[in-house]
């Protein structure tokens, strides 16, 4: 919602609203855990489900 004179701005927001999961990467490394070899996955930023609003102001 803006006004006619974009004097201010009202936004509402939800990130990850079907809470899709995914891996930004997967990284295999070795010899750190006992010379065996290890996947880890690196969740990315906005993996969890959140939302908001957002007011602003131009003046």
């Amino acid at each position: 919602m803006r006004a006619y004179d974009r004097r201010w701005e009202l936004t509402a927001f939800v990130n990850n609203l079907f809470d899709k999961q995914y891996f930004q990467s997967l990284v295999n490394s070795a010899g750190n855990y006992g010379n065996r070899v290890a996947t880890q996955a690196l969740l990315p930023r906005d993996f969890r489900r959140y939302g908001g609003v957002r007011f602003g102001v131009n003046f």
